[in-house]
């Protein structure tokens, strides 16, 4: 299985460079790519929306996925696959 990694325009490059390499030393079923693709602030504007009503299901939920309401993390599933979805189109435009 390829996990394909995409990197944030507040992580700098070297870093997730470094990232990719380590977890690409590990032997296993799992594959690591990165492109050279940088998404901006711009496209995706509710990356950064502080949501401050967000709630979790359940405490032991909570403990496995802190809320970090200046980052607005975690995404929702429609966030998150609209930034697969923009991945997707600027490879297959390249």
């Amino acid at each position: 299985m390829t996990i394909h990694l995409i990197k944030s325009w507040e992580y700098d490059r070297e870093s997730f460079n470094d990232v990719v390499e380590l977890l690409s030393t590990f032997d296993g079923p799992l594959t690591f790519s990165s492109d050279e693709i940088d998404f901006d602030a711009d496209q995706f504007p509710f990356l950064l929306r502080y949501r401050t009503n967000y709630t979790f299901k359940n405490t032991e939920e909570e403990k496995k996925n802190p809320f970090i309401a200046d980052r607005g993390f975690p995404l929702s599933f429609r966030e998150l696959f609209s930034l697969c979805k923009e991945f997707r189109k600027i490879k297959k435009n390249s």
